[in-house]
């Protein structure tokens, strides 16, 4: 992810199964200037688009820590519907965290 050409983030379309037509996403939004602006929201729009258009995907699934308020948030935005969360699942700073999963279906893509 760019702006003012200045490098700020990374995204990814991975683990693509054109069998059964779904991807996950990832995103990073690493310098903390640049996060609340919806740089990470239009990133993931623009992959979700490609998904869709370009590779004819039907799912994208994407995850993270339940105390990410940004990534909560964006997923949120984009209308991403919640379909797991997993009790305790990760260690972040020597705690257990929560890990939710979320999911786009094409056809609910900017409904």
């Amino acid at each position: 992810i760019y702006q003012e050409d200045k490098h700020i983030g990374n995204i990814k379309i991975g683990n693509i199964n054109f069998h059964h037509k779904f991807a996950d996403i990832g995103i990073v939004v690493g310098g903390k200037d640049y996060r609340g602006r919806g740089i990470g929201s239009k990133a993931v729009d623009l992959a979700l688009k490609f998904s869709f258009d370009k590779l004819d995907l039907n799912k994208i699934i994407s995850g993270t820590y339940s105390n990410n308020i940004g990534a909560n948030r964006l997923f949120c935005k984009l209308k991403f519907t919640k379909v797991a969360h997993f009790n305790k699942h990760f260690i972040f700073e020597d705690n257990f965290v929560d890990w939710y999963m979320y999911e786009m279906l094409k056809d609910n893509y900017n409904i």
